[in-house]
Parts: C-alpha cells; structure tokens; sequence
C-alpha cells in the first residue's frame, strides 16, 4: 500500500456513501491513466479527481468509505442472516445480486440462490460473522456483501 491509499495495480477506487442505497451514490474514482508524474496536467487531473461535487462532499460529512475497485472476473454475492434473543446467527438465504447502471455499481434486482461455484465458500465466512455479531449481543436481520474473484481456475 502507498502512503496515498493505492496499490499498485489497483485500477480505480470506490467511494461509497453511508446512507446511500442500492448503490446509487457510488462514486468510481480511476487510479490510473495520469498524465506523466511532476507535470502540470497530471497536477490537474488528480485536482479533478479529488475533487466531486460539493453535494456529494455535503453528504460525506455524515459518513462514507472508500474501497478498492476490484478489476476482473468478480461476482457480487450476499447472504442474509438472522439472530434471534439468546441464539446463534442463522443463515437465510443465500442471494447474487444484479448490478447496472453505467458503471455496474447500481442495484437492480436478485438471483436466488448464490452460485453454487462460491456459495460454499461464502457461508461459512457469513456463519463467522453471525456468531460473532451474536456473541456481541446483537439481535436482528442482517445481510452481508461479499465480492468473490475467480482466480487460477477456482
């Protein structure tokens, strides 16, 4: 990691909203394709980069995170869980969600259930957090987002 917050390699970064739903607040950010380091344009063009609209910054103030844009062959996956007083997490469903929008980081609808390809590797880390959350106290529904990245044929 650089002391700016990237990695090399990385391709663009994700500023999200707190209070945003469905994604329709993301704000993609590019890493790369800078104009040559040290000059005047590439001064320019991080200015521009850093620089969203001042609505967007106004709701910045009530909470947001920046991610790492993760480039490839990715699906997005979430599972739902639930604890009741004095029980474990339990697990619901198991969900893709869709994604649009230009740049495919809007919500617009569900597969039931996940893939079977990555839904067995993302329950078991879902059931760590439910147990976890419960051990804290914590009763209610919940979801859970993962990113799931093909690598090395797996």
């Amino acid at each position: 990691m650089r002391c700016d917050g990237t990695r090399s390699g990385s391709e663009a970064a994700v500023v999200k909203l707190d209070d945003a739903v469905y994604g329709d607040s993301n704000l993609v950010m590019a890493l790369r394709d800078l104009p040559p380091s040290g000059t005047r344009e590439e001064e320019a063009a991080i200015d521009v980069r850093r620089s969203p609209p001042s609505s967007y910054v106004a709701q910045l103030g009530d909470g947001g995170i920046v991610e790492e844009l993760i480039a490839g062959e990715i699906r997005s996956t979430s599972v739902q869980m639930r604890i009741l007083p004095g029980s474990e997490a339990r697990c619901g469903l198991d969900a893709r969600p869709m994604l649009g929008g230009e740049l495919g980081q809007t919500f617009v609808a569900c597969r039931f259930p996940a893939e079977r390809e990555y839904a067995a590797a993302i329950v078991p880390e879902a059931r760590k957090v439910g147990a976890s959350l419960a051990a804290d106290g914590v009763v209610g529904r919940f979801g859970i987002d993962f990113v799931v990245a093909r690598r090395d044929g797996g």
